[in-house]
């Protein structure tokens, strides 16, 4: 997976402008994979992240998938929407908050 995103900041609040990607993916997918890397990427955050519909519910094939495309961030994964969901704010290790 690869993407690459114009963005606007204008703090407190990071707009994606327009997301390109490198392969076909569902369009909504993308979105909530967008979101769960700057959730989990900029905010340092522990999230859910999303998982193809492809995947089905063999738990066996999303934990592949998952480490394949988050390794060690991929920990909670669902099937489910992910936007808007709550997360877990860490501690930054840059400015010990």
């Amino acid at each position: 997976m690869l993407y690459r995103a114009d963005v606007k900041c204008e703090p407190p609040a990071l707009k994606i402008l327009m997301v390109e990607r490198r392969q076909e993916m569902h369009d909504k997918l993308v979105v909530r994979q967008v979101d769960f890397l700057v959730k989990d990427h900029l905010m340092l955050a522990t999230a859910l992240h999303p998982l193809s519909p492809d995947l089905a519910r063999d738990e066996e094939k999303q934990a592949v998938h998952s480490f394949s495309c988050y390794g060690t961030k991929g920990l909670y994964g669902t099937l489910e929407e992910t936007i808007g969901t709550s997360y877990y704010w860490n501690q930054s290790p840059l400015t010990n908050r």
